[in-house]
């Protein structure tokens, strides 16, 4: 099927597909009214859903954290807007004005911190908020949902929420200390300035309540923590999906290095900040993290990080019949060349290596799929590193990455070559085994994700055609008739766009899931994250709303117009019975769909580039 050429003279950088289809039909989830903007994430086979939204109306300001006297915050307003904010009384302006001032000050803690993300249960087109563990509804944190199953249980990660505190610090951070006697050149003055004895006012601070990071079960407007096996300074848990038996996969915390102990503790005395404050601000900034590892992509120095320093492996709960969580097992990682053991470096100043796992999806058999990490010490590549602020040195890195990993049990195997692929992961995984996932290479210089395909059955391995070439195709779930969904790219007036896609293992179509909506829905579908048994979809479109402020109320302009934005919503779609391609009166002038091998560029492709649109996965 071909379309004619974009116009974009109705809405400034977004592409309006210009023909359409009436394969699916689009299901809102319900009256958005707490945010802007909201995002597709998990859908069970009774038309449930799970979504999250960002750039909340209304935010919850404590106007009691913020100093009005001091002249950076004087300075974000008139005298009239500050004489009534001072009141506590708010209008869409200087509320607009508060949201913007504590987004930029949110790494201080002595103003609230800024939390923007919340999230959504869907249900018979209505929509209720899902609470994780922001309890005082204060939007301090930020909470994730990622997929949900039959029975109704949802899975997700939220950051630790805040509550303010009074708190008098005994001495200043160390760095503040170093930076005093580095602009003073006198040392008899410095020693005679530090036998004084500072004395510093009491004041308010914000302080996290639990762990930084927990991954939870919600059901029913309840929520429970999953607990790591390893909890000093709190740890972490990451939940990232749920089979129909309520088991539970994502990662854990397993440990900690000494070393990263002992600066923990000479660090978080409780002197210039709450302990609890401390082991937070290391815990998000990666102070804890004791080492980095090197990864060779595309023969380039890649930094590859670790929350907190902590062990991570990739873990399984069951969620009882009473709505408890038990930890059942961690898994493994592929290691030195797929042998899932450790390789140490015998040279002088080399790094220990930071083997991972971590799990994205399981099937109700129980077979978990997601990324470890993976080295080979016969590829050896020289990298400058630093050793100091002013000097670097060459050190010889043997080829470490993360790649796409299935854990069976006590098995952990390998999906694609990693001589030929970067780094990969693996995805979704459906009923009968079929692994879904994608891979890193370089093409046409420049890295490139690359949609794979595993039959477990059948140890084989394939990449289907995409739109073209040098297409970056990220697959999100597949279900058990074989179909896969997730957001891929087309060129469209020589810019890449991203597009929701819909590839049919069996028939080896994949297509542009804009083509299969109605000629008027108004859509333009830039991500495809869940499917169903049903092939029900949930997906993130860009459409056109009336603007609200702040406060939530619809914008006018001079005239008393209505004004419109393109947002970013999460929808539904549904198969309609029978369906089939429409024309909708348009010349057709550009293929959508590949089948097999003997496709061509699909070109006609959108997205409105929104701010914080990858919600999702870097917690992952």
């Amino acid at each position: 099927m071909k379309l004619s050429p974009i116009s974009l003279a109705m809405v400034p950088f977004l592409s309006v597909f210009s023909a359409s289809a009436a394969v699916y039909q689009v299901v809102e989830l319900g009256e958005l009214t707490d945010a802007r903007s909201s995002f597709a994430a998990g859908l069970n086979d009774h038309g449930h859903a799970v979504l999250t939204a960002s750039d909340l109306y209304n935010y919850p300001v404590d106007l009691d954290s913020i100093d009005f006297d001091s002249d950076s915050v004087k300075n974000l307003f008139t005298e009239e807007q500050l004489a009534e904010v001072r009141q506590g009384i708010l209008t869409a302006d200087t509320l607009n004005i508060l949201r913007n001032y504590l987004a930029n000050t949110a790494g201080n803690y002595t103003t609230q911190p800024f939390g923007n993300i919340i999230s959504y249960y869907a249900s018979h087109g209505l929509l209720q908020r899902a609470t994780l563990r922001d309890a005082e509804l204060q939007a301090t944190n930020t909470e994730y949902l990622f997929n949900i199953n039959n029975a109704g249980i949802a899975v997700g990660v939220a950051s630790a929420p805040f509550a303010p505190e009074l708190f008098t610090p005994t001495e200043p951070p160390s760095d503040e200390d170093d930076d005093e006697d580095g602009e003073n050149g006198d040392d008899e003055a410095d020693e005679d300035e530090s036998e004084e004895e500072v004395e510093f006012d009491e004041r308010t601070v914000w302080v996290p309540s639990g762990a930084f990071q927990s991954g939870l079960i919600w059901q029913q407007g309840q929520s429970t923590e999953l607990q790591p096996p390893y909890q000093l300074y709190g740890g972490y848990s990451i939940a990232a999906d749920i089979n129909e038996n309520n088991q539970v996969v994502g990662a854990v915390s397993i440990d900690l290095p000494e070393s990263a102990i002992e600066a923990i503790e000479n660090d978080c005395t409780g002197a210039g900040s709450p302990v609890a404050l401390c082991h937070f601000q290391r815990g998000r900034s990666g102070i804890f993290r004791t080492q980095n590892t090197l990864a060779e992509l595309n023969n380039r120095q890649t930094l590859v990080t670790f929350p907190n320093g902590y062990e991570e492996r990739a873990a399984l709960w069951q969620v009882s019949e009473t709505g408890d969580a038990e930890l059942v097992t961690t898994y493994g990682f592929l290691g030195e060349m797929n042998s899932g053991e450790m390789y140490q470096y015998t040279e002088e100043n080399m790094p220990t290596i930071r083997y991972y796992s971590r799990a994205h999806a399981v099937n109700d058999a129980g077979i978990v799929v997601g990324e470890s990490m993976y080295s080979d010490s016969s590829r050896v590549r020289e990298f400058t590193v630093p050793v100091s602020p002013t000097e670097t040195e060459r050190r010889n890195f043997i080829y470490v990455a993360p790649h796409a990993t299935i854990f069976n049990e006590s098995e952990v195997l390998p999906v694609v070559d990693p001589e030929e692929w970067l780094t990969s992961a693996a995805t979704g995984i459906n009923n009968d085994a079929v692994v879904v996932g994608y891979a890193v290479k370089n093409i046409n210089s420049g890295l490139r994700r690359k949609m794979f395909v595993y039959d477990m059955n059948a140890s084989e391995v394939s990449f289907p055609e995409d739109f073209f070439d040098s297409a970056n195709t990220v697959p999100r779930a597949i279900n058990d008739h074989g179909k896969i969904v997730g957001q891929t790219e087309a060129i469209i007036a020589s810019t890449r766009r991203s597009r929701a896609f819909l590839y049919d293992l069996a028939e080896g179509n994949f297509v542009d899931l804009n083509t299969y909506l109605p000629c008027d829905s108004g859509m333009t579908v830039i991500d495809a994250t869940a499917i169903n048994n049903n092939n029900q979809i949930m997906a993130t479109a860009v459409t056109r709303v009336q603007r609200k402020n702040s406060l939530g109320e619809p914008v006018l302009n001079d005239e008393g117009e209505p004004v419109f934005d393109d947002v970013a919503r999460a929808i539904k779609l549904s198969p309609i019975a029978n369906g089939d391609i429409s024309d909708c009166g348009v010349d057709n002038e550009q293929e959508y769909s590949r089948k097999g091998a003997s496709g061509t560029l699909a070109s006609f492709f959108t997205l409105l580039m929104i701010a914080g649109f990858r919600l999702r996965k870097r917690f992952f």
